[in-house]
């Protein structure tokens, strides 16, 4: 049940992590997190995006301050989530389910998921009063290059089917 629910929530950020990368301020090279193996883009990276957008550096730093912040928040948004399903969890491991706490779980992990959503919304804006139309096209179109090349890749073409899922 939490990997679901975390996949989920990874989800509801799909759009935002190709967007993010392009303009992420952290070490190029730095690994994101715990068993994640994704490393962030390198300064050259960085620049070829910013000059196939056709942004300006000012432009760019503040794309990299909204996304520094929403990465923040996101985080935040996440490490409760966690929490929130692993109490789930230990209500769930119980035979006799506490219907209470189980209720408190849940409507603390939907308020979670409406909070994580409302970034995402305010991040979306704040991008729009940076970017203009044609940018903003552009960005989105490497984006969603960006997103085929990574799925592509995570797909081997020549692999057998895996056994039917339960």
């Amino acid at each position: 049940m939490i990997a679901r629910a975390a996949a989920g929530a990874a989800l509801a950020l799909a759009t935002l992590a190709p967007l993010h990368a392009l303009a992420q301020v952290d070490d190029p090279g730095r690994v994101r997190g715990p068993g994640s193996t994704r490393r962030g883009p390198t300064d050259e990276e960085k620049e070829r995006a910013r000059l196939s957008i056709g942004m300006t550096r000012d432009q760019q730093s503040q794309l990299e301050a909204v996304f520094d912040d929403s990465g923040k928040q996101m985080r935040a948004v996440f490490d409760g989530l966690r929490e929130r399903h692993r109490k789930l969890s230990e209500v769930y491991d119980a035979y006799d389910i506490d219907e209470g706490q189980a209720e408190v779980a849940r409507k603390g992990v939907l308020e979670l998921r409406k909070k994580m959503l409302q970034v995402q919304a305010a991040t979306e804006k704040r991008v729009r009063k940076i970017l203009t139309r044609e940018q903003f096209e552009r960005m989105r179109a490497l984006m969603h290059e960006e997103a085929q090349k990574r799925r592509r890749a995570r797909t081997p073409g020549d692999a057998p089917p895996g056994p039917p899922r339960p």
